[in-house]
């Protein structure tokens, strides 16, 4: 990969697993280019305008109280999508991230990103085959980097690290 290109690394903290019916609570994105350090940082709560399941929230820490008055996804993902702007997305385990993305830009009538993601879980599998596991913290946690604290900014962080141990 050219050391010059931007990269943006994303994650998503939101109420469940299924895009289109859970909701987003939390965008977090770091600018990178392989070469240099961080070059700017995207992070916003999101009122997903439902209430936060108890499950969620005890893996995310994000709850009812810490959303009410933040912008709903309408006020948040056109911000995002100019922050992303043509930069090469990078996400653990993408098709998360990308299916909420997607779910949420088609049913605000956005163009969701075209570029193709590089998923740091199947870059790791392919760089350390021998891991005991893929996760985001399990995997920071074995390289001796910052772990994922599963908070939008922080897990973006910890992916930019983690693609950043697979390029060398």
């Amino acid at each position: 990969m050219d050391p010059r290109v931007r990269c943006v690394a994303v994650d998503l903290e939101t109420t469940g697993l299924i895009p289109g019916h859970d909701r987003i609570v939390e965008v977090g994105a770091v600018a990178f280019s392989p070469a240099g350090g961080v070059e700017a940082e995207f992070s916003e709560l999101v009122d997903p305008g439902i209430p936060i399941p108890r499950a969620a929230s005890r893996v995310n820490g994000i709850t009812d109280d810490m959303v009410n008055g933040r912008p709903p996804v309408a006020g948040v993902l056109p911000s995002f999508l100019a922050f992303l702007g043509d930069a090469v997305p990078v996400a653990h385990n993408a098709a998360f991230d990308v299916g909420f993305i997607a779910a949420d830009a088609a049913r605000l009538g956005l163009a969701a990103p075209s570029t193709p993601v590089i998923d740091t879980r199947s870059l790791a599998r392919a760089v350390f085959p021998d891991r005991r596991s893929f996760a985001l913290d399990a995997l920071c946690r074995e390289l001796g980097s910052a772990r994922s604290a599963h908070r939008g900014l922080a897990d973006a962080h910890s992916c930019r690290t983690l693609f950043l141990a697979c390029l060398e």
